[in-house]
C-alpha cells in the first residue's frame, strides 16, 4: 500500500509539474486545469490508476517509474483531449519508465519478441489508421507492458479496449454515422489511457485471461 501511495503522488507531482511548465509557455494550457470538464478524466485516471499501482509497484523503484508513466500519460491524454495536439518529447518519460522496468526486472526472450512484433506493427501497419501521436503513445504502451512482463496479447487488449470504449461512448453520444465513422473527430488518447489501466488491472487479477 505505501509504494502505491508513493506512486500516485509521483504521478501527481508529474503531472503539474507538466502542466506548470506547458503553461509558462502558452496560458491556454490553463484551461485543462481550470475547465470543470476535464476535472472527471483527472479524477477518474488517478482512481483509476491507483489499483494498478498497487498491483504492480511492489518495490520503490517500480512505483516511482510507474508514477513517472502515468503522470506523463495522463499529461498527454488530457492535451489530447484540449487541442488534439501533443508534443512529440512528452512521450519521452513513458519510454524511458518503460526502459527503467526492464532493466529493474528483465522480461523473458518471449517478452522482448512480442515487443518488437508490436514496435513493427504500429509503425508499419497500425500508423495506417490513426495518428503518428497515438503511435508513439502505442509504442510506448508496448514498452511499458514489456517492462511488466506483459506480451502481445496485453497490448493488443489495450488496442481493443482503446477502441471498444471509443465506440460505446461515441454510439451514446450519437456521434457515429451509419458508415460506422465519427461525424465529429474527437481526441482518442483518453481512451487509450483508460484502455491502459483496464488491460493492467484484468491481467494481474486473472492472469489467465
Amino acid at each position: 500500500m505505501l509504494f502505491a501511495f508513493i506512486g500516485i503522488t509521483v504521478e501527481i507531482a508529474i503531472f503539474l509539474g507538466f502542466f506548470l511548465l506547458l503553461t509558462s509557455l502558452d496560458e491556454d494550457y490553463a484551461n485543462v486545469i481550470t475547465d470543470k470538464t476535464d476535472i472527471p478524466v483527472i479524477a477518474g485516471f488517478l482512481l483509476a490508476s491507483f489499483p494498478v499501482l498497487y498491483l504492480y509497484a511492489t518495490k520503490i523503484v517500480p512505483a516511482l517509474l510507474l508514477g513517472i508513466i502515468f503522470g506523463s500519460f495522463l499529461t498527454v491524454l488530457l492535451l489530447d483531449k484540449l487541442t488534439t495536439q501533443v508534443s512529440d518529447w512528452l512521450y519521452i518519460p513513458i519510454y524511458l519508465g518503460g526502459i527503467g522496468l526492464m532493466i529493474c526486472n528483465p522480461p523473458s526472450a518471449y517478452v522482448l519478441g512480442n515487443l518488437v512484433i508490436f514496435l513493427l506493427a504500429q509503425i508499419f501497419v497500425f500508423k495506417r489508421f490513426y495518428g503518428f501521436s497515438d503511435v508513439l503513445a502505442f509504442s510506448g504502451i508496448g514498452i511499458v507492458t514489456a517492462g511488466l512482463h506483459g506480451d502481445l496479447i496485453v497490448t493488443l487488449t489495450i488496442m481493443i479496449f482503446a477502441y471498444a470504449y471509443l465506440i460505446i461512448v461515441q454510439a451514446f453520444r450519437k456521434n457515429i454515422n451509419r458508415k460506422l465513422r465519427l461525424e465529429i473527430p474527437v481526441a482518442f488518447l483518453p481512451y487509450v489511457g483508460y484502455a491502459l489501466l483496464s488491460a493492467y488491472l484484468l491481467f494481474a487479477v486473472c492472469p489467465a485471461v
